[in-house]
């Protein structure tokens, strides 16, 4: 479940310096 959580996090992350 963490590992899951890590993955959307990280996604997350990336999505939002992909809208910088």
């Amino acid at each position: 479940i963490i590992k899951a959580q890590k993955g959307e996090i990280e996604q997350m992350n990336k999505w939002l310096d992909s809208n910088k």
